[in-house]
């Protein structure tokens, strides 16, 4: 599985002064579509308090009323994007299917996807306490921009509160017998790394672009054997998985006409396109959009589009297109 993140044991970012309460949350955040579909694990261990009512139940206090995840920085406060567990506006609103609760243990685990999505607005719009689908929420996701928020009898405003962090990649040097040197990035979350190296902290030159999908990737400056860069450093840049904005319509076209057919997708990184028509790749139609001029009778057939980038791939649906004596 690759990605992942972290919530280190949380409690105090927010919380009440007054709760001695804490929680540990491990999330595993898998892009690859080959895996079954993007979606976000976790787990969630909490200490003192009672998920089902029944295990103290002559302390209602440390009951737990609700467990949402939200968007917003370290420190700031934002709407649900997940309704975990519990109740929201006094109903129960357990939107992920697959939850499972170890009461016992005061112990859940449970995934998001895009089938968790629960508008509830009148026309399917988003009302404040509705779910939405995790693509819509991935730039957060990467960004430290979600937060776990545990709210219990005592504190119904809130009483745990726990930021969702990428945990930083890990870089290695090693200087090669050849005189090469090798970084290795051991990292657990969907990003590109851009190594740089410099001889003044001032002017930057990048000697190589990695889509680090794999948990470990290796990067060797042969180089550095005979120049003396001084510098080395290593950004990053999120790499969002790709999105179907629109499809290609069926046509109808006459011979010698122009099919003019589009497929628009949304994500980052470097989009490659593969046209087809009859399953058969298109020579040189490698763009957005497909145009052939001057269509001929044999160019009939149903034809599809396939964008690519590090994080994966999307597949127009198969459209028809007729061409007219």
């Amino acid at each position: 599985m690759n990605g992942g993140q972290v919530a280190a044991p949380f409690g105090n970012e927010g919380s009440p002064t007054q709760s001695t309460r804490s929680a540990t949350a491990t999330l595993l955040y898998n892009p690859n579509a080959a895996e079954g579909g993007l979606f976000l694990s976790y787990s969630m261990q909490f200490n003192g308090l009672d998920l089902d009512g029944l295990r103290t139940p002559n302390d209602p206090l440390d009951d737990v009323i609700g467990i949402q995840i939200r968007s917003g920085g370290q420190g700031t406060k934002g709407p649900h994007v997940l309704n975990v567990f519990g109740q929201v506006n006094g109903a129960i609103r357990q939107d992920d299917a697959s939850l499972s609760l170890d009461v016992t243990n005061s112990f859940l685990l449970g995934s998001w996807d895009d089938a968790d999505e629960n508008l509830t607005g009148i026309g399917g719009t988003r009302q404040a306490a509705d779910s939405i689908k995790l693509s819509a929420a991935l730039d957060d996701l990467l960004n430290d921009g979600l937060y776990i928020h545990v709210a219990t009898r005592a504190y119904p405003n809130g009483e745990l509160r726990g930021q969702i962090l990428n945990r930083p990649p890990l870089v290695i040097p090693l200087r090669l017998a050849n005189g090469s040197l090798q970084l290795t990035i051991d990292h657990k979350s969907l990003r590109e790394y851009r190594i740089e190296t410099s001889s003044n902290l001032t002017d930057w030159t990048s000697l190589t672009n990695l889509y680090a999908l794999q948990n470990v990737v290796r990067m060797v400056d042969f180089n550095a054997a005979t120049e003396q860069h001084g510098f080395y450093r290593i950004s990053q840049l999120v790499i969002l998985p790709l999105h179907i904005v629109s499809q290609p319509a069926a046509q109808s076209v006459s011979v010698g006409q122009t099919l003019n057919l589009n497929f628009e997708v949304s994500g980052s990184g470097l989009i490659a396109y593969q046209w087809l028509r009859n399953e058969i790749p298109l020579l040189g139609s490698t763009n957005a959009t497909l145009k052939i001029s001057s269509i001929s009778a044999s160019e009939a057939g149903t034809y599809k589009a396939v964008a690519n980038n590090p994080a994966g791939q999307a597949i127009s649906t198969d459209i028809v297109i007729t061409v007219n004596p």
